[in-house]
């Protein structure tokens, strides 16, 4: 978290932070109101606790709780993936393009779209490129 607090931001980000041992939260970085830090398992496109008026805010806060619902019900991976490539937690369009599973267990992370995905491993990153046609 020290390290997070020294990044300099120029527009609010928020970082998920795990390891291996399944800790894990959210760092929420701002040029305005510094770094907070909250021990969560999700994040969404917001960073206040009760959010700003507008249609981003809502439906950022909609993707947020139906987040938590689908950790909390009991599911293996695969249908817990699932659950995250419908509606409302992918959105085609925007603002929510992909999901992400991160397994740091395994040192990978898996960026994941309904006609596919893409995998990275810590032990042998390859850089490249997708291309996806956007819904309308």
């Amino acid at each position: 978290m020290a390290a997070l607090r020294r990044v300099p931001v120029r527009t609010p980000q928020n970082v998920a932070v795990l390891d291996g041992t399944g800790r894990h939260g959210v760092a929420y970085l701002s040029p305005d109101r510094g770094t907070v830090w909250r021990e969560a398992a999700t994040a969404a496109n917001h960073q206040w606790p009760d959010g700003p008026a507008g249609y981003g805010a809502t439906t950022s806060f909609l993707r947020e709780a139906a987040m938590a619902e689908a950790l909390a019900a009991p599911a293996d991976g695969a249908a817990l993936i699932a659950a995250f490539l419908r509606p409302p937690l992918l959105h085609g369009a925007g603002p929510t393009l992909y999901t992400a599973a991160y397994r740091p267990e395994g040192g990978r992370a898996d960026f994941l779209w309904p006609e596919g995905g893409w995998s990275f491993s810590m032990d042998g990153f390859e850089p490249g490129a997708r291309e996806r046609d956007l819904p309308r």
